[in-house]
């Protein structure tokens, strides 16, 4: 929209969602993936989260990227820079950072 039209070509296909997820909820299995449902659920303030779901579309900012953070960093014992966060919003993506920085440590 450089010239201030907008530009038909470059919009997605309609019933496109940005960062959209698979339509299944996939609940968590294990331990980790359950320990950090439970830190998006407080901090989003839903009733659950899924293993697809993807932070921001559940309503989620970078205030609340900092909040949960430091309780991620307090249950698991690591910190990850806030910008990975940004790149991996998905849950399932976000245990397997976690278990890759948590095993990179001991």
């Amino acid at each position: 929209m450089i010239s201030g039209k907008l530009d038909l070509q470059s919009l997605p296909e309609p019933g496109y969602e940005h960062g959209q997820t698979a339509d299944v909820f996939v609940p968590p299995q294990t331990e980790n993936e359950k320990r950090l449902a439970a830190i998006w659920q407080d901090a989003l303030q839903v009733g659950k989260v899924g293993l697809n779901d993807n932070f921001f579309d559940l309503g989620g900012h970078s205030l609340l990227v900092a909040k949960v953070l430091r309780q991620a960093e307090a249950v698991f014992g690591v910190s990850m820079p806030m910008q990975t966060f940004f790149d991996t919003p998905v849950l399932a993506d976000q245990v397997v950072l976690l278990e890759f920085l948590v095993d990179s440590i001991f």
